[in-house]
């Protein structure tokens, strides 16, 4: 890691100076995420009729990101194949149960990001109605089909971003 980074000196330095209460609960906040994966798994495994073992299917979790460092998106098979060979689950099981937590997985984040669009309503509209007048902005279709945004000038999106989060900034001050 410190061969990417041309001041070694000042990564230590910024390394060693967060706070240990912080460090500590990122880690503790890590291993209960890996620890819920892997008995939210054994979870899905009980319908169809397998048990696995609880710190085995955590330890399979865990291994799946370490395979993640190495081979990115590989996690997944590697965490199927580690469970297989431990407590001789089906591959094709195991699989399936990858593909039903993705599908959970989305659509948990459709319902938070329908929660935080409809609590912050008043800002997904004020930013509709700037960009249609203020600006000029629209949305059209591109060649292929796809929605894109319009606007004139390169700079407007930046200076409209500049003007939303100081308007934001003024609203959580008072």
């Amino acid at each position: 890691l410190t061969d990417l980074v041309g001041d070694k000196d000042a990564l230590i330095e910024k390394m060693s100076s967060a706070p240990a209460w912080a460090v500590s609960l990122t880690f503790t906040m890590g291993l209960l995420a890996v620890i819920s994966r892997g008995l939210r798994w054994n979870l899905l495994l009980s319908p169809m009729g397998y048990k696995a073992s609880p710190t085995n299917a955590v330890a399979s979790v865990a291994f799946g990101y370490l395979a993640n460092t190495f081979v990115p998106r590989s996690g997944e098979v590697a965490r199927c194949a580690a469970l297989n060979s431990t407590d001789d689950v089906p591959v094709d099981k195991l699989i399936g149960t990858v593909i039903t937590e993705r599908v959970v997985d989305v659509a948990m984040l459709l319902v938070f990001l329908t929660v935080a669009l409809i609590t912050n309503f008043e800002a997904v509209i004020w930013a509709a109605e700037h960009l249609k007048n203020k600006w000029g902005w629209y949305f059209e279709q591109d060649t292929h089909g796809n929605c894109v945004m319009t606007f004139e000038d390169k700079h407007e999106m930046l200076m409209w971003a500049m003007r939303w989060q100081a308007k934001h900034r003024e609203k959580t001050d008072v």
